[in-house]
């Protein structure tokens, strides 16, 4: 998960690029600012706009693996057909001196959502849904083109603050994203963030867009209670295999069974995204949306 912001950082995966180095006769590396699965992110300046962006750079160590390099790649060419306030921006593409793929990103400043929920555990609903809003949107944005994100987490929602009563939530991460008409065909393997994959995943049945909304549910339902929907899985058996078990057959506890301060109509959105059987739960990110829009 390849979020751009700092403070996750690996020393022992694989080489940086150096600080100072220039990219593509334009781009000057300024400090490296996360590690991901396969790639590193740095900050970076922009010579001939002035400005900083973000380089999301393959890792020197998973670049010999064709099909993480051909995942890479299918990353740049998905995120090209997005354009959207809350979808992290593609700016362009080019290749290091040894010939690894990278990534212009808009660089964004701020936490992630996953580092806000660290510090306050609980955040004021009237914050959850408008940044629950702002997430949708991007979700129907991305899914108006066909295309399924697969890894909808805290970690992977930038908030950027932009004044004092402003801020900006960013779905960033597209590593794992894919076309929806590949998604849907069932799948042997199920792939995803365990934590947070949605039953049909788990019973390598294909998933959809309301695979990504039950994702969302899991983000929102720990942001308004300060856990996950499920219990953190105990040691003994499989930590993997304890999230599916969670996911397939365990009871959710009702979000104002936790949080009494929340109101009736947003409890119902996020048990609602939480269904395990998808038509059960809002079909389309836009119709999450319009009910999110009941909450007063």
């Amino acid at each position: 998960m390849e979020s751009i912001e700092a403070g996750r950082l690996d020393r022992g995966a694989g080489r940086s690029i150096p600080i100072g180095a220039e990219l593509g006769r334009r781009y000057r590396v300024e400090r490296r600012i996360a590690t991901g699965t396969w790639a590193h992110v740095y900050r970076a300046h922009d010579c001939v706009e002035g400005r900083t962006v973000a380089l999301k750079v393959l890792r020197d160590d998973r670049s010999c693996d064709a099909d993480v390099a051909g995942r890479f790649l299918e990353e740049g060419r998905l995120c090209a057909r997005l354009a959207h306030p809350n979808v992290a921006r593609v700016l362009g593409r080019g290749w290091t001196p040894d010939e690894r793929p990278f990534l212009v990103l808009a660089y964004i400043d701020g936490p992630s959502l996953e580092e806000l929920m660290r510090k306050e555990v609980r955040l004021p609903w009237p914050r959850v849904v408008r940044l629950a809003a702002q997430t949708l949107g991007a979700l129907a944005h991305i899914h108006d083109r066909g295309i399924i994100h697969r890894d909808i987490t805290a970690s992977n929602l930038i908030v950027e603050r932009i004044d004092a009563q402003t801020e900006r939530a960013v779905l960033v991460d597209f590593g794992f994203a894919q076309p929806a008409e590949l998604f849907r065909a069932p799948a042997g393997v199920a792939m995803g963030p365990p934590t947070h994959m949605a039953p049909e995943l788990w019973l390598g049945r294909g998933g959809d867009e309301r695979s990504d909304l039950y994702a969302l549910g899991c983000v929102l339902y720990a942001a308004l209670t300060g856990r996950l929907p499920f219990a953190t899985p105990e040691a003994g058996e499989p930590w993997v295999t304890q999230c599916m078990t969670s996911h397939l057959r365990e009871r959710v506890p009702p979000v104002d069974a936790l949080c009494d301060a929340v109101p009736a109509d947003l409890a119902n959105l996020v048990m609602a995204l939480l269904e395990k059987d998808r038509v059960r739960r809002p079909q389309s990110a836009r119709s999450a949306l319009r009910r999110l829009s009941w909450v007063v």
